[in-house]
């Protein structure tokens, strides 16, 4: 993944396949979510989760 702007805080994810869940990070919260049926709705589910901690940002980390 194509690391965020440079911001103090930066959105961290981790997909994986075999298992169809996630890994998301963010200002301090971590959550394991999922399984979801592809990658993009993880990667959804995860910024999600990041923006209602206050992310502005695009892509994940």
């Amino acid at each position: 993944m194509v690391s965020t702007s440079p911001d103090e805080y930066q959105a961290r994810f981790i997909y994986g396949a075999e298992t169809r869940c996630a890994f998301v990070s963010y200002r301090g919260k971590s959550e394991y979510i999922g399984p979801f049926t592809d990658e993009q709705s993880a990667i959804d589910a995860a910024k999600a989760f990041c923006r209602a901690r206050g992310w502005t940002g695009q892509t994940l980390v």
